[in-house]
């Protein structure tokens, strides 16, 4: 989005709440992806959700009155998505999402609150498939919504050749290929010891050459049930490593042979690699993976991990269609922004 908003002069900068901030996961993303971003970082603090959308819509309402914003673009459905749509439509300002129209159908998950939330105050709504958009149809979505494409396929579709050129290696200087590429990051699947410890456990079983990138969020749990990982260390059959930046995670997704995770995120980047994915949960925020044969659902318990890992095989045939898109999402939202969205005042 950044390269398409630049090169149609539209200028912008980027609050970054703090929700999730870790230095090592920043930095490792920001030099690889767009160094040149104006990123102001407003240092909201770990609470219980609540106070935490509390504090960084003050946050959000102060720093859009100091710059005296008139329109924001919110992307995805965290809490600091939410609070930042609220805090442009409780002040007055236009609001877009871009990531708009995703559904589980499962309103435990606080993310799909915060997505319908979200979609149903916005002015203008992004949609990265048929589905989301679908979804917009059928709850009487008041904004002007549009079939975007997927900014995420946008990189991927830009990248995908130095995805397939580029080796990762560790810091030894050998060359990393693994069977299965594993990310968990949802607190439901990592805050429980003894879940994460299912998890684990069923990969251990499954007995695949593994690679997994800790999340921040997970690494606490890990040394709570014995694993103090050394980066790039085999504990059994799984090589932890600490946080890879999109384009070595992007080669490894290249190179894997399945997927487990439990990023929506993810789930769909390894649509895009054309890779089996198996999706730890009940449900999934874009069901056409599933009907289609690219993603399997599977639970948190150590049996159905290691069969899933062991018997499954996705069943989809030849490249995934343009279902996400044609690589210009990014384009085209920016001509939304440009000629309509900034257009209204």
């Amino acid at each position: 989005m950044a390269d398409a908003l630049r090169k149609a002069g539209i200028p912008f900068e980027v609050l970054d709440t703090g929700q999730h901030y870790d230095h090592a996961l920043f930095d490792v993303h920001r030099k690889v992806l767009d160094p040149e971003i104006r990123i102001h970082h407003l240092g909201a603090k770990p609470n219980e959700p609540p106070f935490q959308v509390a504090e960084m819509i003050r946050l959000v309402t102060e720093e859009l009155n100091r710059r005296h914003s008139t329109h924001v673009v919110v992307f995805g459905d965290t809490n600091s998505t939410l609070a930042g749509g609220l805090s442009a439509r409780l002040s007055g300002r236009k609001l877009a999402h871009l990531e708009a129209g995703p559904r589980t159908g499962d309103r435990t998950f606080i993310e799909e609150v915060n997505r319908i939330v979200i979609d149903s105050i916005s002015d203008y709504c992004f949609c990265p498939h048929k589905e989301a958009y679908d979804h917009l149809v059928r709850e009487n979505n008041q904004s002007k919504f549009s079939l975007t494409g997927d900014v995420v396929y946008d990189l991927y579709f830009q990248n995908r050749e130095t995805f397939r050129t580029t080796p990762v290696s560790t810091p030894a200087g050998e060359e990393v290929c693994p069977e299965l590429l594993v990310t968990l990051h949802r607190g439901r699947n990592v805050d429980d010891p003894r879940t994460l410890k299912e998890i684990l456990e069923g990969i251990f079983d499954a007995s695949l050459d593994t690679l997994f990138p800790v999340h921040p969020r997970t690494r606490k749990t890990l040394k709570a049930i014995g694993i103090d990982y050394q980066p790039w260390h085999y504990h059994r059959n799984i090589r932890f490593v600490d946080p890879l930046d999109y384009l070595a995670f992007g080669a490894l997704l290249s190179r894997t042979a399945m997927v487990l995770t439990d990023s929506g995120g993810v789930h769909r980047e390894a649509a895009y690699h054309g890779k089996a994915c198996l999706f730890i949960g009940n449900s999934s925020d874009c069901r056409w993976l599933i009907d289609h044969g690219w993603v399997q659902l599977v639970a948190p318990r150590r049996q159905q991990i290691a069969s899933a890992i062991t018997e499954y095989t996705s069943h989809h045939e030849g490249d995934l269609p343009a279902y996400f898109g044609n690589g210009c999402a990014a384009k085209t939202i920016t001509r939304i922004i440009a000629n309509e969205f900034l257009a209204e005042g």
